[in-house]
């Protein structure tokens, strides 16, 4: 355990180093990280709540599924309400982050 704390604080340094590029357009965030795309930062009106998607690792593996955003042969088309990467507590402040669909209950701002 104390050899692997002692490792990542070896490789602090590295993560300091990388450069970090944002590019935003009307409805998403670009993230580059040394050069190489990480992720997509939906932020537009057809995002009901904001999400990131893909993610992907260092060498560029994407680790998220594609579906409700893309479709793609073989992948299971269950939970359209999954968006790559996303805030998901039911209810902060009347808000349902977890429910993304108009039709799922707590989707919309509770009225006081």
């Amino acid at each position: 355990m104390k050899t692997r704390f002692a490792l990542s604080l070896l490789a602090l340094p590295a993560l300091a180093l990388a450069q970090v590029k944002l590019t935003q357009s009307p409805d998403k965030i670009s993230v580059e990280i040394d050069g190489k795309p990480f992720s997509d930062f939906f932020i537009g009106k057809d995002a009901r709540k904001p999400y990131l998607h893909p993610l992907r690792t260092a060498d560029g593996k994407i680790i998220t599924r594609h579906y409700p955003m893309e479709n793609v042969k073989g992948e299971s088309h269950d939970h359209p309400h999954h968006r790559g990467l996303w805030f998901t507590h039911g209810d902060v402040n009347g808000l349902d982050f977890w429910s993304n669909e108009p039709d799922q209950k707590g989707a919309k701002i509770k009225e006081n």
